[in-house]
């Protein structure tokens, strides 16, 4: 095993077990926050929202592959 991979796993013991579950949830949330934030740009039509919700979109579409290919892993 690499050196490095050694110190991150003997400082961040959850690095040891399968990543899957942590990383699935960060598309969940991304998707509900778009949600959310676009009812929120319908009420108040604030411009920063928008902006918002284009950073979201972007986060969520980058989250997804990374949960997918997670869950193919072995373990867990």
């Amino acid at each position: 095993m690499p050196a490095m991979l050694s110190f991150l796993i003997s400082r961040f013991p959850f690095l040891e077990r399968q990543p899957h579950p942590m990383t699935v949830h960060f598309p969940i949330v991304f998707f509900l926050s778009v949600v959310l934030f676009n009812i929120l740009y319908l009420s108040y039509g604030v411009a920063f929202i928008q902006e918002y919700l284009s950073a979201l979109s972007d986060n969520r579409l980058l989250s997804l592959p990374v949960a997918m290919l997670t869950g193919l892993l072995p373990g867990g």
